[in-house]
């Protein structure tokens, strides 16, 4: 769990948080009669991404057992779609992903705005957000198919050190 997802995924807030554990306190035998005090520990709420996977190495953890697939299968293995943004990038190591956009712009919002960026939008999210304002968001994903190292190409042609990949939601 991470605030930094909490754009598109509103139960990754610290205040969605702090809220389900009262619930819970509330909720259970234990914790109306005093006997216990439920707390939920999220220790990469405030971590970047970046650092995440830092720590991960620091601790030695092998990262290629770890997945974020909001749609598994019934064995619990993430879906591998190239379609959704959870799974893109592992199935981008088996085949092409979709991509709707590629473009170089500016960073227009956050720590880094004003900085020259090159956004690469996943065609197909699956969130399929009430709010989302993009046509992206769909289960008929359309763009050109691209290898990883098409992407790559393709980014290095661009004169800016940020990428944003984003899979469709704003």
């Amino acid at each position: 769990m991470n605030a930094l997802d909490y754009s598109g995924y509103p139960d990754c807030r610290p205040e969605y948080i702090e809220a389900y554990e009262r619930m819970a306190n509330l909720a259970t035998r234990a914790g109306v009669e005093g006997r216990t005090r439920l707390q939920i520990h999220t220790p990469l709420m405030r971590l970047t991404k970046a650092e995440i996977v830092k720590l991960g190495h620091e601790l030695g953890l092998d990262l290629s057992l770890t997945f974020s697939c909001y749609d598994p299968g019934p064995e619990g293995r993430p879906c591998g779609s190239a379609t959704r943004a959870c799974c893109a990038a592992r199935a981008s190591k088996r085949r092409e992903l979709k991509i709707a956009e590629l473009f170089y712009s500016i960073q227009g919002e956050g720590s880094l705005v004003g900085v020259p960026s090159v956004f690469i939008r996943t065609s197909g999210c699956n969130l399929r957000c009430a709010w989302c304002d993009t046509p992206y968001t769909s289960w008929q994903p359309e763009g050109a198919d691209l290898t990883l190292g098409q992407i790559v190409d393709e980014v290095k042609a661009h004169p800016a050190r940020h990428v944003v990949v984003t899979g469709g939601e704003p």
